[in-house]
């Protein structure tokens, strides 16, 4: 549950050396097909004069100053960039955990904006969508039904609320795009588990059917775990129900996709918050299912996380071998009542399982911790500025997980 002011904006920084390349297939990569043609952002050196950066040496990175931008809802969520009017300008598709704050908390369902952009860096005004549920936590695009439109794919907490709460099941909400920047009303879909947190795209089965991947912060009322639910794809832009495989930890808060031992086989990896209920100075779990080919998923195998409150997981190739590298982000480093966050680079080793992790711990502060969500506890608001300064723990409003990047 979310409480707040009334004013929510989100920045956009301009980073000089990032450009497109179309997505392709190569082995090893954590990358699906794109047979759609739709415009996704990627980071990419521009020019051929550069170079990598030196080992041991700090990379000088820049950005413009940031713009804020109005999602015209409560609590900016998550964000993606696309093109979605197909006009070959990068636009935003920002999710907003509710439409606005009423009686002290959101009592209204979430939306999502699009601001399409005019191809120098600045945005027009945002066109919003109901989500047709609450607490909208994720947001996704994908070409669902085959016919080169970008679609989008949200995430929300629940599709009615007791009072400030959630009750019953997660929800997927479902887009389909018109081709030009505009958006049907929402399909929702069951997804499985309780508080879907995060949702991501990709073909399973390797039919040319897109499929959905759900992070389920519980997999069901009781809360004693997390899961991860799948629905399968049937081409025309619905989806089959969702199922669920059981995780580890407590609330799965991050799920992403790719081909872990080389197969070519889709496989999930999910980063949940901590190893047991309460999370109290407790470390995260990142779980890997490999991919049997139809769309079923093997086991949940577990890697612990030296940080504590692990709430995000991407997948690449970071030595360029062919093998796909894990990087975790954890809200705490995990030492002592330590107040930095940290990142965790788990290596591949090609066959679907990791090398112990490598942490990289920031040399600022951590702005604070978060309380899980399933837990319904009030988000407490303490004198962010001072607190975040000094390096002190405070509880805060989860803010947006993953950021793609691309020449907007």
């Amino acid at each position: 549950m979310k409480s707040s002011g009334s004013i929510y904006t989100f920045s956009v920084f301009i980073f000089a050396t990032v450009m497109l390349v179309p997505p392709a297939a190569q082995p090893g990569s954590a990358l699906p097909a794109n047979p759609s043609g739709i415009r996704y952002a990627r980071a990419s050196p521009v020019g051929s004069d550069v170079q990598p950066i030196p080992a041991r040496q700090n990379p000088h990175i820049k950005f413009a100053s940031a713009v804020a931008y109005d999602s015209a809802g409560a609590f900016a969520d998550s964000v993606t960039i696309a093109d979605v009017n197909r006009d070959g300008k990068m636009d935003l598709v920002v999710l907003d955990y509710c439409q606005k704050v009423e009686r002290g908390y959101c009592a209204t369902p979430g939306t999502v904006a699009v601001m399409l952009g005019n191809g120098d860096g600045t945005f027009q005004p945002p066109v919003s969508y109901s989500t047709g549920a609450y607490w909208a936590n994720s947001v996704a695009v994908g070409d669902l039904n085959g016919d080169g439109i970008p679609d989008l794919v949200l995430a929300n907490g629940c599709l009615s609320l007791s009072g400030p709460y959630c009750s019953g099941a997660g929800i997927i909400s479902v887009l389909p795009g018109n081709g030009d920047g505009t958006f049907q009303p929402a399909v929702i879909y069951s997804a499985g588990g309780w508080d879907a947190h995060s949702v991501a795209i990709g073909d399973l089965r390797g039919n040319g059917k897109l499929d959905l991947v759900v992070a389920d912060v519980c997999e069901n009322l009781s809360c004693q775990a997390p899961s991860v639910s799948v629905l399968l794809g049937n081409g025309d832009g619905t989806f089959q129900p969702a199922v669920n495989y059981s995780l580890s930890g407590y609330e799965a808060d991050s799920v992403a996709i790719g081909d872990l031992n080389g197969d070519g086989i889709p496989d999930l990896i999910v980063a949940s918050y901590c190893q047991g209920g309460g999370c109290e100075q407790d470390t995260g779990v990142v779980g890997v299912l490999l991919g049997n080919g139809d769309g079923t998923f093997q086991p949940v195998v577990n890697y612990s996380s030296v940080g504590w409150y692990t709430d995000t997981v991407a997948v690449g190739d970071l030595r360029g071998n062919g093998i796909v590298d894990l990087v975790v982000a954890s809200e705490f480093d995990g030492r002592g009542d330590s107040p930095r966050d940290a990142v965790e680079v788990l290596l591949g080793n090609g066959d679907g399982t990791f090398q112990p992790e490598v942490t990289y711990r920031h040399s600022g502060p951590s702005c604070g911790r978060r309380v899980p969500e399933d837990r319904h506890k009030e988000w407490l608001h303490r004198d962010w500025n001072r607190k975040c300064a000094a390096g002190q723990r405070r509880w805060y409003l989860p803010a947006a997980r993953h950021i793609p990047l691309g020449r907007l």
